[in-house]
């Protein structure tokens, strides 16, 4: 047994060398030997690793399928063993291959159990990251009210273990929200929040995008000027970054508010009938 035992832990380790290589089909076959090895040794907790691997390499070859059931079994294998940190992760990587394959209402229940999950084991950065996803798939199935409390939510989690970039992104996620509910104000004052955070820790991408999203909610309320000049500023960061495809996009935004504004100024200026 202490052979095989070696081997699964050899093969184990070859599978996660291949894994950071982007090899994923060899990294699937590898974790498969490796879990069937553990599995004949009668090691539990190896075969529940392993599995989640296997679905890991699995996901990340758009095979949505075949992950799903891997990551529902190795799941149930570590709740088997007491395990509920693994039992956790795997139900939270369920969630992400019930969500690739439109499985939208099957990915929100995971979701939450995991989040119930992380939150009863203690881990606050899981907890968030868990109720971010969750928010994000009752966007996608237009449960506004829900999607903003859990993404809320996740914000507070963020903002209280000091994740700034958490931060930033749930507040993003939020405004998308406030967006599509035509809450023009309130989407206003979250994507410049988004904004102000992504600029303090560093990420000009995600400047730029928060930066064009909150000269959308601007536009939305006939701010023109205002809109113009977000967009304008978009604008410089994408093409600072190198960015012509974003460069091209915001360029047509920033036309239609212009065109938007001399409309409302020729309509002001116009003499009365």
């Amino acid at each position: 047994i202490g052979d095989r035992a070696g081997v699964a832990r050899a093969t184990h380790q070859l599978a996660h060398a291949q894994w950071n290589q982007r090899k994923y089909a060899d990294a699937e076959v590898s974790s498969a030997k490796a879990r069937d090895t553990y599995s004949e040794i009668g090691d539990r907790a190896g075969v529940a690793q392993t599995t989640r691997d296997f679905g890991d390499a699995q996901l990340n070859q758009d095979k949505h399928a075949d992950a799903d059931v891997s990551y529902a079994n190795a799941r149930d294998t570590y709740r088997e063993i007491g395990d509920r940190a693994g039992a956790a992760r795997s139900t939270h990587q369920l969630a992400h291959s019930q969500w690739n394959m439109g499985k939208h209402a099957d990915a929100e229940v995971s979701y939450a159990k995991a989040r119930d999950t992380y939150r009863e084991i203690g881990d606050r950065a899981e907890v968030a990251s868990a109720t971010r996803d969750l928010g994000d798939a009752q966007l996608n199935q237009r449960k506004y009210a829900d999607s903003e409390v859990s993404l809320a939510k996740a914000r507070d989690t963020y903002r209280e273990i000091g994740d700034r970039a958490g931060v930033a992104k749930t507040t993003r996620d939020l405004g998308d929200a406030h967006l599509r509910q035509k809450k023009y104000a309130d989407a206003e004052v979250s994507f410049a929040k988004a904004r102000d955070t992504y600029c303090e820790i560093g990420d000009p991408a995600a400047v730029a995008r928060d930066t064009k999203n909150l000269g959308d909610a601007q536009l939305n309320q006939d701010k023109h000027a205002d809109a113009e000049v977000s967009y304008a500023n978009a604008l410089d960061t994408y093409r600072e970054i190198g960015d012509p495809l974003a460069v091209a996009g915001v360029t047509m935004s920033l036309a239609r508010a212009q065109r938007k504004r001399k409309y409302a100024d020729a309509e002001v200026s116009s003499p009365s009938t």
